[in-house]
């Protein structure tokens, strides 16, 4: 039994994106991402629930970056075979927060060997789906302020008591860059 999170290639609107933590320094308007969140194996039929999250990272917008997977960058696919797995954050500032890790890939799920590579060359740590607006180092947020931050909490929480034992899976679709990038979907 899963809860599966995708996040699509499929632009769904804009929100801001932060150069440094706190929401300080500069901002600019970034694109947004449709995210499906579903469920699987219930008793009863339910309807996924979409949300919009970032892409970007702060480095590629404010700072030139032009290297989408890389260090600080934005986080690349997962495999199509592998999708990237997740446990709740409970760390830090964050309220809660979902940290993404890859079998495989990961020694483990916690904070600090919480590993993804998927398409991308480098391995990236510490990659999260959290609140928005917000500065990213190639984490997903949240678009919605805190109204959105909280729709989804409860909607990633009602699916989660729909199963037992529940894990999450994070399907991650590239996007289109170009037709340069190898890595495009139309």
């Amino acid at each position: 039994m899963a809860v599966h999170l995708q996040i699509t290639g499929q632009p769904v609107g804009r929100t801001w994106l932060f150069e440094k933590k706190g929401r300080q320094g500069q901002k600019a308007l970034v694109p947004t991402y449709r995210l499906v969140l579903s469920v699987d194996e219930t008793a009863a039929w339910v309807p996924d629930r979409h949300f919009a999250v970032t892409r970007d990272s702060s480095l590629m917008i404010f700072s030139g970056v032009e290297s989408h997977y890389e260090t600080d960058g934005e986080c690349p696919p997962s495999r199509i075979a592998a999708p990237y797995r997740a446990v709740w954050h409970r760390f830090g500032k964050l309220p809660d927060a979902l940290r993404l890790y890859e079998v495989g890939v990961s020694d483990s799920p916690d904070k600090v060997h919480a590993t993804i590579l998927g398409v991308g060359s480098k391995p990236r740590y510490g990659l999260l789906i959290h609140h928005g607006p917000a500065m990213s180092a190639g984490c997903f947020c949240l678009s919605g302020g805190k109204r959105g931050w909280l729709d989804f909490l409860a909607a990633v929480r009602h699916f989660e008591s729909l199963t037992r034992n529940p894990e999450f899976f994070v399907h991650v679709l590239p996007r289109h860059f170009g037709a340069a990038n190898p890595l495009s979907c139309p």
